[in-house]
Order: C-alpha cells, then sequence, then structure tokens
C-alpha cells in the first residue's frame, strides 16, 4: 500500500513539475505516435502505436501493484483497454468512412479518471474526399435476407447560382449585376436575376417568402426546371409578385416582398428564381422552409392565382388595356399547357459516378457493390442483425462521408391475406383492387373523412392528374378536383371502393359538397355528377353545374333494389378545367335504410342511490342523444345510473341495463339580493346580468342568479332612468348562495374633464361641472376635398369610419358626414359600434337613429354619449332606401379606417381596392381631456374601378363636393329639476377598494398625500340635493393619475440640498445622464435642457427666496457684454464681462481646435470672491464651463476678469486657430434671463500677431465708452488719438513704445481736459513707424 501511495505522489509530483516548465500531463504520460492528428487513412482498420512514460507502470484493473492502465476510446466510445507494461501499439479494424476522434486515457487501477484527467487524443479521416455522399439508408428484415435501399447523392449548382444545401435555408443578396437568365412571368419589363438550386429526394411542401428588413425593391418569385444543357427552362407554374398587403411591415420595398406557400413539389431538381419587377434591381433576403402540408396539397400561388393583381399592378403603372390583354394572353396561355414533369439523376457536379459500395459496419468489410439503389442481402440465418452503410465511389475517388449505419434482423414471414377485394366491371375490362391486410374490411355503415388515419383512403381511386387530397375541409381535409393542371374536354372520375351489401337492399348516400368558381372564366360548360353502378353501367344521381361558387352543402339521396356491392363515383368533365378554381367533396357515408331487426328508437336512463332499484330519469320521452344531464340531485350523495336501448315492440324492447356511478359535486354557485333606490325602496323591472346568466327583479326588488362559474364575476344591473353600474363579486362553489344587495342611483350628471397635476406631496386637481361642454375634439381623416361617393344598392348597408383613440376611457358625443345627391324622401340610418379587435365583430353601443328630411352638404348629430376603455369606434352610415343618399369620400388619402356593410358584417375597402377615407367625423374625448389630433395619411394606391365591387352591393355616385357643417338634429338629454351641491374626491386604493379623500363646492383641490415619487389615482363625484332621495353622489367621472414629486430633487429623497445642485452640475457637464424622472424633477423652468438657470431656481429654493412658477422670466432692458482677452504675457486668456448690476451665473462652452492650442483648467481671478468654477473637457476642442455662487450671492465686481484660463499655441510659427465661445446662458441678479453680446466671436488666441491691424471699435455706436483694439507686430512707438470732422485732434488715447501683441483702449467719450464731447461722428488713427490706419466710430447721447 505504501509502494501505491507513494507512486501516486511521485505522478502528481511529476504532473506539478512539468506543468511549471510548460509541459501538459497528457505529453507527460501517454503519446499518440500514429495516427497524427488530422490524417487520412486509406484502410478500414488502423494499428494505433503510442509511447508510455517509463515511471507509469501499467497492470490489470484491480490491480494493487501498478499506477493503472490505459483506456482506448472511438467516436467517444470505450472499444479496448490496455493492461501490459511494454505494450505499445492498439489495432482498430471495421472504421468507417467519416471523421473519427481517437482517445487513449491513463485511468487508475480502479478505473476512475485521475484529476487532472491523463490522456492524448488525435482525430483521422477514412475514406476520399471527392464526390457528394449516399443519403439516406433503410434496411428491412426479410425471411433469410435484409433488403436495403438508400437514396441517391444530391448537391451540385447545376444551371444555378447558388446550392441550397437543406432545409429550412436562408440568405442575403442582390440581383443587381446578376443579369437576365430566367424567363420569368409578368407583364413588366424583365429584371436582373438570382436562381436557386434545390434538390428534392423525396415528395416536399416547401414555403418561399422574401419578406425582410433587407428586401428593399419590388421583387418576384418564379420556380422553374431545365433540360441538362441548360437551355429549355420551364416555369412549373408557382409565381408571385407581390405578397398580401401589409403582410411585411418590415421591409422597406415599395411593394410587399413576394412569398409562395405551401408548394408541393415531387423528386428532382428545381431552380428557385428571384427577379424584379420592371427591371427592379436591389437587395433581399430568401427564406425557404419545409411546410407542414401533404403531397397531394395544391398551392394557392400560381400564375393563374396570381394575375389579377398583376392586371391591377400594371393599370397603375399606366399599361393601356390592350397592352394588358395582350400580356395576358401570352402569359396565360403558355401557362394552360405546362405541366411539373422532373427527374432525378447523380448531380454530374459530383463527379463521374461508378458504382455503390455497401459494407458490413461491424467487420468493416465490403460485402457488395452495385449501381442500383437497393440490394436484397442473403441467405441469411433468421433471428441474427446485421448492421450496414454505404458509399458512393465515383471515378475521383471513394466518398469519405458514408450514409447513415442502419440495421435489421431478418426473420421468418408469413403473408397477410388483403382486404376488401373487389371487382368493377368496365367496358371490356374489370377492375379488381383490394387493400392491404391491416385495414378494416369494407362494410355498411361506412363513413369516409378523407383523413390519412382513416385506414380505407386508400380504396379510393383516381383516374386522372386533377383529383388530390385538399388541406381544406368540412372540417379538412377533403378530397378536391383542382384546376390544375389546366386541362381541356377533361372526364376524370373519383371512385369510392365497392361496399359489400350483405343482406341490405337500401341505402342511404350522403356527403357535403363545395364549388369555388373562377370569376374571370370564359364559359361555365363545367360540371361535376354523382353516379352509381347498376346493371352494367353508371347512373347519374344528381349533377352540379359551374355557374356560381356555393359553400359546403350536405347532400342526402337514397338508393333502393340494391344487390351485391355498392360502388359510386364523382365524375368531373367540361370544356376546359381552367375556368373553375375547385370543387371539394367530404363526409362521404353510406348507412343502412332497410329493416333488418326492431327499429331502433333510443335510450332509457335510470338513476337511484340503491343500484337494484333504480327509477326511470326519461319518463315522458324515449331519449335520441347519446348524452343526457341528470338533474334534481343532490351534492355530496353517491348514485348509480344506468342506459339501456329501446327498440319498438309491445311492449319495447330494452338492451341489458349498463351501469355507471359519480357523486355530484358543487361545480357552480348562486347569487340572490334585493335592488333598492337610494331611499330603500324596491326597484322592480332591474335587468340583472351575470356572465351570460340574467334575471329580472320583480316588485320586491328581488333576483336570482344560478350555476355561475366560481370565481370573481361582475354583476351589471340596468334599468332605464338608472345608472347602470357593475359590481365585483366573489362566486363560491357550494350549496349556500351569495348575498349582493345593490343600490341604484337614478342618472344624474357627473364631472367631467377631470385633470390633475403634481406638486411637492400634494396633487392639483381640476374638473368641470357637469353638463359643461365636453372638452374633446373632432377626429377626422380626410383633406376636406370629396371626390367620389358610395351608397348601397339595396339599402340598409353603407361607409363606416373606423376611429381609434390614442388612450382610454374614451367617449364619443356627436358625429357628422357628408352627403351627396340626397333626396328629400331619403333617410339615413346612423350606428356608432364598438370594436374591440377588427371590424368583423362589432358590437351596437349607441343607436340606430333615423334622420330624414336630408339634402347635400355636411350633417352633424348629437348622439347618446358611448364610452369604451379598449378598441375603437366604427361610425357607420347606412342609406335606408336604395340608391341613395351618397355618403361621401376621399380619395386622396388612405390610412384603412373606411369599411363597408352593415351590423352582419363590415370589410375594409383597402381589402378590394378602395384606398379612400371616409368624410365622417366624430367628437371624442380621452381620459377627461383634449388629446386627439386629425390625422392625414397620403395614399400609395389609386382606386381599380374595374374590381368586381358588386358582391359588396356598393353603387358609386357622380356628384361631390364639400359645404360648411351644419347641425341637423341635436339629441337633448333630460335635465333634472334636482340641485348640484358640491363634489366628493375619491382615491382608488391599491386593493379596488375608493377611499374618501374630501368634499369641495369649487370645481378644483389641492390633494396632500403621504410621500413623493407614488402614483395617486382619483376621480370626482357630484353631491345632487334630490326631492325624492335627498343628498346622493353622480356616477365617477373619468379617473385622473398623478405622481407628486419635490422640483430640483434629484435624488429623490423628497429635500433639495448642495448634493442634488452638485449632480446637475455633473449632469450639465455630461457626468451623469438623468433618467426621466430625474430631468423632469430638475428642468425647474421647463424649458426642455438643463442649465444654469435651473441651478439659480435650485439654489433659490435651498436658500428659501421666491421662486414664482417654474418659469424664469427674461429681461429685455439690459445687456451683458463679454469675450475672451489675450493676456499674451501670462500666456492666458481671460473672461471679460461688462455689466453695470448683478449676475447669479454664467454658463458657456468653449470650441477650439487642439491641434494648434492647449487650454488649461479655469480659475478664479479674484480668489476671494464666493463663487465657484466647474468645468469639464467634453472631448477634446469642447470644453463646458458654469460659473455661479451656491449660497445664493451674486456675481458683483467686473471690473477685472472673472476667470482665467492658462493657454499656448502649439505651432513653432504665427497660428491663426480662433476660440468660438457657444451655448451661452446667463442669469440675472432676480434669476431672470439676460441678453448677451459677444464682444468678438469668433476669438484669436495668438501672442503676437501676423499683421499690423487697426480693428473696429466696439460697441459702435457707442454711449458712454467703447473699446478699440489692434495689434503691433514689433515693438515701435504707437500713437492711438481722436480726431474730430475737421481733423482736430481731441484726445491722445495711447502715446508710448508697445511691445508687439494684441492691444485694446477703452475711450469714454472725454476730451483731453475730461469733458464729454458732443454727439456725432469722429476718427480714430493708430500711428507706427511702419504702420497707419485710420476708422470711424458714431458717439451718441
Amino acid at each position: 500500500m505504501f509502494y501505491k501511495s507513494f507512486r501516486y505522489f511521485f505522478i502528481l509530483l511529476y504532473y506539478f513539475l512539468v506543468t511549471l516548465i510548460g509541459q501538459t500531463s497528457r505529453d507527460a504520460v501517454v503519446q499518440i505516435d500514429t495516427p497524427y492528428d488530422g490524417e487520412v487513412i486509406s484502410d478500414n482498420y488502423l494499428v494505433v502505436r503510442f509511447n508510455v512514460a517509463e515511471f507509469f507502470q501499467i497492470g490489470q484493473e484491480q490491480c494493487n501493484n501498478c499506477d493503472g492502465y490505459l483506456k482506448v476510446s472511438l467516436d467517444q466510445n470505450l472499444i479496448g483497454t490496455v493492461t501490459s507494461n511494454g505494450q505499445s501499439d492498439y489495432t482498430i479494424t471495421g472504421i468507417t468512412a467519416g471523421l473519427h476522434f481517437l482517445q487513449i486515457e491513463a485511468v487508475e487501477p480502479s478505473g476512475q479518471s485521475f484529476a487532472p484527467v491523463v490522456r492524448d487524443t488525435v482525430s483521422f479521416s477514412y475514406g476520399n474526399v471527392e464526390g457528394c455522399p449516399v443519403e439516406v439508408l433503410t434496411v428491412f428484415g426479410g425471411d433469410e435476407e435484409n433488403i436495403l435501399s438508400w437514396t441517391e447523392p444530391s448537391g451540385g449548382v447545376g444551371c444555378g447560382d447558388i446550392v441550397v444545401p437543406s432545409l429550412p435555408y436562408s440568405d442575403s443578396g442582390t440581383n443587381e449585376g446578376m443579369g437576365d437568365q430566367w424567363p420569368v412571368s409578368g407583364g413588366a419589363t424583365q429584371g436582373e436575376d438570382v436562381s436557386y438550386t434545390l434538390n428534392i429526394n423525396s415528395p416536399t411542401t416547401i414555403t418561399v417568402d422574401l419578406c425582410s428588413e433587407l428586401t428593399d425593391y419590388d421583387t418576384k418569385l418564379e420556380i422553374f426546371t431545365i433540360d441538362d444543357d441548360c437551355l429549355v427552362p420551364l416555369s412549373t407554374g408557382y409565381y408571385d409578385d407581390d405578397g398580401p398587403f401589409g403582410t411585411c411591415p418590415s421591409s422597406p420595398a415599395p411593394y410587399t416582398p413576394s412569398i409562395l406557400e405551401d408548394v408541393s413539389l415531387q423528386p428532382g431538381r428545381y431552380y428557385i428564381v428571384v427577379d424584379g419587377y420592371g427591371g427592379a434591381t436591389g437587395n433581399y433576403e430568401i427564406n425557404i422552409t419545409a411546410s407542414a402540408r401533404n403531397e397531394f396539397s395544391s398551392s394557392q400561388n400560381t400564375i393563374k392565382t396570381e394575375w389579377p393583381q398583376e392586371q391591377i399592378k400594371m393599370a397603375e403603372e399606366g399599361y393601356s388595356h390592350q397592352e394588358i390583354s395582350d400580356i395576358t394572353s401570352d402569359v396565360i396561355d403558355s401557362y394552360r399547357q405546362q405541366s411539373q414533369t422532373n427527374n432525378r439523376d447523380v448531380p454530374v457536379e459530383c463527379g463521374v459516378f461508378l458504382t455503390y459500395r455497401i459494407y458490413d459496419s461491424v467487420a468493416g468489410t465490403v460485402i457488395h457493390e452495385t449501381s442500383d439503389l437497393n440490394w436484397s442481402h442473403g441467405p441469411l440465418v433468421n433471428g441474427t442483425e446485421r448492421c450496414y452503410y454505404v458509399t458512393a465511389v465515383y471515378q475521383e475517388g471513394e466518398t469519405i462521408i458514408s450514409s447513415n449505419v442502419a440495421c435489421a434482423t431478418p426473420e421468418s414471414f408469413l403473408a397477410p391475406s388483403p382486404t376488401n377485394v373487389s371487382a368493377t366491371p368496365l367496358d371490356e375490362e374489370v377492375l379488381l383492387y383490394w387493400t392491404e391486410s391491416n385495414v378494416t374490411q369494407l362494410g355498411i355503415p361506412y363513413i369516409e373523412t378523407f383523413d390519412e388515419d382513416s385506414g380505407l383512403i386508400d380504396l379510393w381511386l383516381i383516374d386522372g392528374d386533377n383529383w388530390v387530397v385538399s388541406p381544406f375541409g368540412n372540417p379538412a381535409p377533403s378530397m378536391e378536383f383542382d384546376w390544375q393542371p389546366a386541362q381541356e374536354n377533361y372526364n376524370q372520375s373519383l371512385f369510392a371502393p365497392s361496399i359489400p351489401l350483405g343482406s341490405i337492399s337500401s341505402v342511404v348516400l350522403s356527403f357535403d359538397i363545395f364549388f369555388e368558381d373562377y370569376p374571370a372564366a370564359d364559359q361555365n360548360e363545367e360540371y361535376l355528377t354523382f353516379e352509381y353502378f347498376r346493371n352494367g353501367s353508371w347512373t347519374e344521381i344528381e349533377t352540379w353545374r359551374a355557374d356560381s361558387s356555393f359553400s359546403w352543402t350536405s347532400y342526402t339521396h337514397t338508393l333502393e333494389n340494391l344487390t351485391g356491392l355498392l360502388q359510386v363515383r364523382f365524375r368531373a368533365y367540361g370544356v376546359n378545367s381552367f375556368d373553375i378554381n375547385y370543387w371539394l367533396i367530404d363526409n362521404f357515408q353510406v348507412n343502412n335504410a332497410s329493416r333488418v331487426e326492431y327499429d331502433f328508437s333510443g335510450y332509457n336512463v335510470y338513476y337511484g342511490t340503491d343500484l337494484s332499484n333504480l327509477q326511470l330519469f326519461n319518463a315522458d320521452t324515449v331519449l335520441t342523444e347519446t348524452d343526457v344531464y341528470v338533474t334534481g340531485l343532490n351534492n355530496g350523495i353517491e348514485y348509480h345510473f344506468g342506459v339501456r336501448s329501446v327498440h319498438e315492440g309491445e311492449p319495447q324492447y330494452l338492451s341489458n341495463l349498463v351501469s355507471a356511478s359519480a357523486t355530484p359535486v358543487w361545480l357552480y354557485g348562486d347569487i340572490n339580493g334585493v335592488i333598492t333606490d337610494p331611499a330603500g325602496n324596491p326597484l322592480d323591472s332591474v335587468i340583472v346580468f351575470v356572465d351570460g346568466v340574467y334575471d329580472t327583479t320583480s316588485s320586491n326588488g328581488m333576483y336570482s342568479l344560478m350555476n355561475l362559474t366560481p370565481g370573481t364575476q361582475t354583476i351589471n344591473a340596468n334599468k332605464e332612468g338608472f345608472f347602470t353600474d357593475d359590481y365585483e363579486v366573489e362566486i363560491f362553489a357550494r350549496e349556500e348562495s351569495v348575498q349582493q344587495d345593490i343600490i341604484m342611483a337614478p342618472v344624474l350628471p357627473h364631472p367631467i374633464c377631470v385633470t390633475s397635476e403634481a406638486g411637492d406631496n400634494l396633487i392639483n386637481m381640476s374638473w368641470l361641472a357637469p353638463n359643461s361642454d365636453p372638452c374633446g375634439d373632432w377626429v377626422y381623416y380626410h383633406d376636406g376635398e370629396f371626390e367620389d361617393a358610395y351608397a348601397s344598392n339595396n339599402g340598409g348597408a353603407g361607409p363606416a369610419t373606423l376611429f381609434m383613440p390614442s388612450s382610454y376611457p374614451a367617449t364619443i358625443t356627436s358625429v357628422r358626414f357628408h352627403i351627396t345627391d340626397a333626396d328629400v324622401a331619403q333617410g339615413v340610418e346612423l350606428n356608432i359600434f364598438s370594436v374591440d379587435q377588427n371590424a368583423a365583430d362589432p358590437f351596437l353601443i349607441s343607436g340606430p337613429y333615423t334622420i330624414s328630411a336630408l339634402s347635400d352638404g355636411w350633417i352633424e348629430f348629437d348622439i347618446d354619449d358611448a364610452t369604451i376603455n379598449s378598441g375603437g369606434f366604427l361610425v357607420a352610415t347606412y342609406n335606408v332606401s336604395a340608391n341613395g343618399p351618397y355618403f361621401s369620400v376621399d380619395i386622396n388619402n388612405y390610412n384603412g379606417s373606411l369599411y363597408f356593410g352593415n351590423a352582419e358584417g363590415f370589410v375594409e375597402m383597402g381589402g378590394y381596392g378602395i384606398y379612400n377615407v371616409g368624410s365622417h367625423e366624430a367628437f371624442i374625448s380621452e381620459s377627461g381631456s383634449r388629446t386627439i389630433v386629425d390625422q392625414r395619411l397620403n395614399n400609395l394606391y389609386n382606386t381599380a374601378a374595374d374590381l368586381p365591387l358588386d358582391e359588396l352591393g356598393i353603387v358609386f355616385s357622380g356628384s361631390h363636393g364639400p359645404s360648411e357643417p351644419r347641425r341637423v338634429q341635436s339629441f337633448h338629454r333630460n335635465v333634472r329639476e334636482d340641485s348640484l351641491i358640491g363634489y366628493r374626491i375619491y382615491r382608488i386604493g391599491d386593493e379596488g377598494t375608493d377611499i374618501f379623500v374630501l368634499e369641495t363646492a369649487d370645481t378644483s383641490a389641492i390633494i396632500p398625500v403621504d410621500s413623493n415619487y407614488y402614483q395617486y389615482c382619483h376621480y370626482v363625484k357630484a353631491i345632487w340635493q334630490t326631492d325624492n332621495y335627498g343628498n346622493i353622489e353622480s356616477p365617477s367621472s373619468n379617473s385622473t393619475c398623478s405622481t407628486p414629486y419635490t422640483i430640483g430633487d434629484w435624488n429623490f429623497d423628497s429635500n433639495v440640498d448642495i448634493s442634488d445642485v452638485l449632480s446637475v452640475v455633473d449632469c450639465i457637464l455630461e457626468e451623469e445622464i438623468p433618467t426621466d424622472e430625474q430631468f423632469e424633477n430638475i428642468d425647474l423652468n421647463q424649458d426642455g435642457s438643463i442649465n444654469i438657470a435651473d441651478i439659480t431656481m435650485m439654489v433659490d429654493i435651498i436658500f428659501n427666496n421666491n421662486v414664482a412658477g417654474r418659469i424664469l422670466s427674461k429681461n429685455n432692458d439690459a445687456v451683458v457684454y463679454l469675450g475672451l482677452e489675450n493676456d499674451y504675457k501670462k500666456s492666458q486668456l481671460n473672461l471679460d464681462i461688462e455689466y453695470s448690476g448683478e449676475l447669479r451665473g454664467v454658463q458657456f462652452e468653449l470650441n477650439y481646435d487642439p491641434a494648434h492650442l492647449d487650454l488649461g483648467i479655469p480659475k478664479l481671478m479674484n480668489k476671494e470672491e464666493e463663487f465657484v468654477v466647474f468645468h469639464k473637457f467634453l472631448e477634446p476642442g469642447l470644453l463646458k464651463i458654469i460659473i455661479t455662487d451656491l449660497t445664493g450671492g451674486k456675481i458683483k465686481n467686473f471690473e477685472e476678469p472673472l476667470i482665467y484660463l492658462p493657454s499656448k499655441l502649439k505651432d513653432k510659427v504665427i497660428s491663426s486657430t480662433t476660440v468660438e465661445m457657444n451655448s451661452i446662458s446667463i442669469i440675472g441678479s432676480d434669476g431672470e434671463v439676460m441678453n448677451y453680446v459677444l464682444k468678438i466671436s469668433p476669438f484669436s488666441p495668438n501672442q503676437i500677431p501676423s499683421t499690423y491691424a487697426l480693428h473696429q471699435n466696439y460697441p459702435n455706436p457707442f454711449n458712454p465708452k467703447t473699446e478699440i483694439r489692434f495689434d503691433i507686430i514689433d515693438e515701435s512707438d504707437v500713437e492711438l488719438a481722436i480726431y474730430n470732422l475737421m481733423g482736430q485732434k481731441i484726445k491722445d488715447l495711447q502715446s508710448e513704445r508697445m511691445n508687439p501683441g494684441f492691444h485694446s483702449v477703452t475711450w469714454d467719450g472725454t476730451n483731453t481736459s475730461g469733458a464729454p464731447v458732443a454727439s456725432g461722428m469722429y476718427f480714430y488713427k493708430l500711428s507706427t513707424a511702419n504702420f497707419q490706419s485710420t476708422k470711424k466710430m458714431l458717439f451718441l447721447k
């Protein structure tokens, strides 16, 4: 044991040491020499050679005197061990073609891995890397043989641009520059195209779509086949130009990107071509997925189905009717003759194919070669499993990738007998057919739903290509006779199986039938007939002619005097199948119509608590259904039940009793109560409604609702003249009912337009008194000009406009609309519907109203107020009489709001190519405030007047034109003889309970709250003094919510202090980014930005200075002059301010070129001042500076510069760089925003000017003083003097030797004696040895 422990210690120590010198534990203990990593071997066996460290002693498993042994794994599966010291190789046989992973691991004697793991790994491949591999291999175990089959290799691009390797598939690209290689259908100029090669091995249904934010042009899709020489492309007929409108909002393309849905393809090679309409090019993204539909499905995206939209599109682009007709003939006629045929061979790009090689996967040996796709391996011994894989051999070599490994076990086999063998006599021949042995033997009754799991669907036979299993049905699937492939003079039948009749001589046949016509068909000579075979020929039972579409219809027929077998068929025939869309047949049934026993009458049901003494439940009648509710039972008691079938007779024949037991439980609950008025008097005729159950109170005010679903339910009580309210109640599944008494108040007006504004620990509320004018707005979508008008040709329908509020609750009070071609005898019916999701399911909330005595122009009408909490208002106007009046529409706008129909259903007009908006307008208030704005959207489409609108019953008018609105009729609300005495404010609690806050006689109130930064919601009720009920409350107003806060409070502690100010300074300097809530708090003057003005107001708040409102005033009387000065002697820039008053703060930014100038940290010129300077270099060349007094003091001294900034020019030569002051904000002594003037902008900080210069004085004109700047390039004697218009010198401003630099002198408007000069024009002259210049200025008094 000591030896073993010592060895482990030595190994671990060795691992540690070699790790320190950069080695891994794998290299130290075991290392694989061959194969090397990535090696390709040529045989299916391999001798692995390896080395083991000398110190590691190998032994048997569980040894006591060894270090461990080796485990050999291939592809993570253990295949053997090495337990002998000195062994250095290991042989692996039966290696399959492909990539493999080899691992040798040293483990402890127990088999456990060391920590860390001690191993070496390599990867290697077997086989040739050329060629396309074999795909799916399947093996069937037969009698003394195994039958193998596989699919041929696929792959290769063929005649396409890009190969689709597998599904699903996605790719993005552009068709620009790809050339026009494929004859994609369509009427416009062909665009450049990209083709995707899709290789199909088995029947597959796919969907191809270009919907993506990357698709940015008008696309087209079509699927082709082509000959091997890539010369003769042939369309499959699957084609799409534009996808359904609005289905791809993410795409910026002008039309919805193309989509091909549920395209069924047989095995073969296909080319999916992406093209552009009218030569369009651009970017796209393509997605190809496998659909769930079966191989018999027919796509709805074909040239035929898509062509009507193509015609509309060509018309919109200006093609003439003749051009559209010619193009249509070319496309459709060629399409009628096309059919989908496509065969598969091994793609030539895979290589020169030679043979398939079949391997025994266990031994790894070749057992057979063949060029077929199947092979029978035998004779074999039954009961022994054999496993295989297959490779493809090309002239270039054998594939490295094999097929999957598949196994099977041969077993003895006894062939089962077929079922449902039948023979159908035909002309000089007999059709014999049968079903597989696992299919139920046919008989009567027989039901066929055409589901693939029905078992007998395979007995149905067809004699043409157009009968298919449809994805539609009643319910799906069904059998479909489809128009494609287009057939002329066709005659195709769907044969039902021959059903043995036995002794039955009379049957009832029934099925469901559906037909959809092709409206643009040339003729209707297409038929479907139902026939049965009798006396050697087919006899017609019923025939349908393809005149017009009809929905699912049930058909029943009885056949008498039958013998032997019954066979029926459905035969579709006609001139051209292209002229229909499809026939559907579903739910085919054959039932016995003959009497073979006593007639069945129904069922008797028995019940009781004693199984031996049950009583009849249905004492009065025999039950015909197969279920019944046994009522009148007591919960908690076990009952026994029995059912007998009843047949006619005297007495009736009864079957044996079949029994069951159950114990009723309380699944539902009940509510009852009394409804009274506020005086306690019971109210009768109140309709009480809960969850679909309702009751009406009698004179005692009592109601009772039973069998309600447990849980929280809403009780609705409704009585004319009383306020309708909802009450929440908890329903329990128990014997006792819930008592819910209700007090209903008379209808009293309530406050409206309640709003609230948050303050500091308070909320300011205001509202309008009941019966005030509403606070909403007129909403409309038109532009005021109406170019067309619609009406219902039969009356009782018309246009409707959908209005979608932006917030809730929303209330509509009035509507108006424009009419034309009115007749005084005609009338309009007005209805207001609530639409929650879409206009297909409207709910009437106001109306109907009938408006008569009409004339052309605007009609305005007051309605009963209607409120919604979600969805929208659908304002619908019907013409009562046929063909008028007409409701005006604006054809130059479109936003999807215009519908047509009535309460039975509405359709959005854009779906029929009518891209208009209605003339309807609605007066709507939202959440008690005026928040709605009108919407006007430009129309992208033109009306296609030739679309089939007859199904909507729309007729068009010819006269249009708006006029001023006028009121036709007003709905006057009842005004009670009651007195308004005040208001009560309630807070909505967290648990849904309402809390009384206060009572007031005003229409506003200040509501104190417990804490800031919590949302409080309130509503208001009016208090009315009534004659009958005393003082009672009105219904509640709209609710309003606010969140109180402290202005200037950055950190939400409801206190403003210096920490908040410093945080705002950081915000201005962009050290912090405020949240929306923080921004609201610290933008004190509500100017939409955070700046020195907000800091000033915060300081005033801290020091209890008066802050009037939240908007700072602006001082337009005073002007602050400021600018930068260059002190080149001190290498600094000074901020100079000229102002006679006091300031609270200054904020500005400096923009400069950091490549030429360095600026240092700004500092106070006078350190004794109490104000502070904040700064931040926002980015190179951008410095923000804030100057303020955080104690509430003021900046008073402007005799010297306020601050300075160290500066340094980087250029060795004279630079012309500048500094600009931007984003300047100056706050006056009272917190007002000051006007300012920049002295020099931009400012040049150059220390030595490059040229002499005399600058214009500033300001000019001036009073009382002005500044004169001049530049000296070298040391010289300088004289600067003032002259009057007579040329007389009146004062020397400068007369001395001066250093080079930028200089300035101030003149105060006095002469040499110090006396003020007169107003007028003056000259100032600069003179040096090398430069002279004179300028003029204007002095005003």
